[in-house]
């Protein structure tokens, strides 16, 4: 899934509509058909979600570097991997199909 968040560089100002009609443009359809994207929220601090405590708690990342920070978790929701920043989708795919 993908958490929209604007805690990096205000590179996140727009509205939850605006995040959803630039993800689409940018993977060529709906983010749903591709990963559920959630609504537009911190990821660090106090105001973090209760979601991403539990993935730092989980991870040991903490907190999260930047944008496109990757977390993989098994059927189970055991914590598996965290991956960087510059470690793109598609360098990870084979890693995250063993799991499926």
């Amino acid at each position: 899934m993908g958490q929209p968040c604007n805690q990096f560089g205000s590179q996140e100002p727009g509205s939850d509509a605006e995040i959803l009609a630039f993800a689409s443009k940018y993977v060529g359809k709906e983010p749903a058909e591709v990963f559920p994207l959630l609504a537009k929220a911190d990821v660090n601090g106090a105001s973090r979600t209760a979601l991403f405590t539990r993935v730092c708690e989980d991870s040991k990342v903490d907190p999260i570097p930047w944008n496109f920070s990757k977390f993989l978790y098994g059927k189970d929701g055991k914590f598996i991997k965290a991956f960087g920043t510059r470690e793109k989708p598609e360098a990870i795919a084979t890693e995250v199909e063993s799991f499926v």
